[in-house]
């Protein structure tokens, strides 16, 4: 699967309202339309694609703690229902979601999970429902920030 741009834009500054009940996705695309006509990256053939989740307003909870994990995901539906997910942030605190607060990621190069032809990130919440919080997010196919996985963590962090 292909990737047609120097960055993809899944969501600008888009408020999103999480509940527990149900994660909440970003909009899709179809990998293959994208790649139409352009060489682009292959997902899961080994090419580096990093990006980026930005929250642009802070998100904020119904009450108590609460925490959020980003994902970017792949499905056979438009709707990333079933998903193959391919990269998560962890859980990550309300107090956290700050603006500005910036979460650098790398995709695997592999196929394992398989990549579906749909793809985008999805939004889960675990104790309370998320009342506000807006984020931006895209994939950056030529390599994107310098980012490495932080092996004490896990997590992936800046380099460069």
């Amino acid at each position: 699967m292909g990737i047609l741009d120097q960055q993809v834009m899944f969501t600008e500054a888009t408020q999103y309202l999480v509940t527990t009940a149900t994660p909440l996705v970003t909009p899709s695309y179809k990998v293959q339309e994208l790649a139409s006509g352009n060489a682009g990256i292959q997902l899961g053939t080994g090419g580096q694609c990093s990006g980026v989740v930005l929250v642009t307003t802070a998100f904020l909870a119904a009450a108590g703690a609460a925490n959020l994990e980003f994902q970017f995901v792949s499905s056979a539906a438009e709707l990333l229902t079933n998903p193959n997910i391919h990269w998560r942030s962890g859980a990550i605190a309300k107090a956290s979601l700050t603006v500005n607060y910036r979460l650098p990621l790398t995709l695997p190069p592999g196929n394992n999970p398989a990549w579906l032809p749909y793809v985008g990130f999805r939004l889960v919440a675990d104790t309370n429902d998320f009342t506000a919080g807006a984020m931006s997010a895209w994939l950056e196919p030529g390599g994107g920030p310098a980012v490495e996985v932080d092996h004490a963590t896990g997590n992936n962090v800046f380099t460069g």
